[in-house]
């Protein structure tokens, strides 16, 4: 038997009625929770690129007019984003005489441009699949690759990672330095987390 309870088809028409508006606010929350943690992943601040650029004052093998890259991955809406994060604040520093602001090139184009365009390439996150490529690029032409996470060291692709999360932790690859022809004062040595 059926009972037709009228004040339940109420209920049922507000629920419809309220239906398209939830299945979007439940859309936007999980757009907004993938948005978060993709920027979340990434480690580059100021304090982590001027980290990156002092470092530079304990790397022998490297002249005074540094000539700096940015790599990025053109496909990484991120990657692009960092790289222009990393110039801006670059850029503020050259204004003080600091370095000079660099180059942003996409992965691809770093094959193309010769060695010698480069002494310091800045590495973006998202960039794991090419640290074979990057270490490579680094030994052949003798450039001094940072990057803005432990892996990138770990993976030998950077010769240092800086990650300046809560404060700054350094990551020096010691093979990686060798092979590409660098060597850094002892003092720096012994502030790094050494692999």
């Amino acid at each position: 038997m059926f009972v037709f309870l009228p004040h339940m088809n109420i209920h049922r028409k507000l629920y419809q009625l309220h239906k398209p508006a939830a299945v979007f606010a439940a859309v936007f929350a999980i757009v907004a929770l993938f948005a978060q943690d993709a920027f979340a992943e990434s480690r580059i601040n100021e304090t982590a690129v001027r980290s990156a650029v002092n470092s530079l004052k304990f790397v022998r093998g490297i002249g005074k007019a540094v000539k700096l890259g940015v790599v990025f991955e053109p496909t990484s809406g991120q990657g692009q984003a960092e790289a222009r994060q990393i110039a801006d604040i670059i850029g503020s520093l050259s204004k003080r005489g600091a370095v000079k602001i660099p180059m942003t090139v996409d992965i691809a184009g770093v094959a193309e441009v010769p060695g010698g365009n480069y002494d310091v390439l800045l590495i973006t996150s998202g960039m794991s699949p090419h640290f074979e490529g990057l270490a490579g690029f680094a030994r052949r032409n003798h450039v001094f690759n940072i990057g803005f996470d432990r892996a990138c060291a770990q993976n030998g692709a950077c010769t240092i990672a800086i990650e300046a999360d809560a404060g700054v932790e350094i990551f020096l690859n010691e093979k990686t330095m060798k092979e590409s022809g660098f060597d850094v004062d002892a003092a720096f040595r012994y502030m790094a987390n050494r692999i």
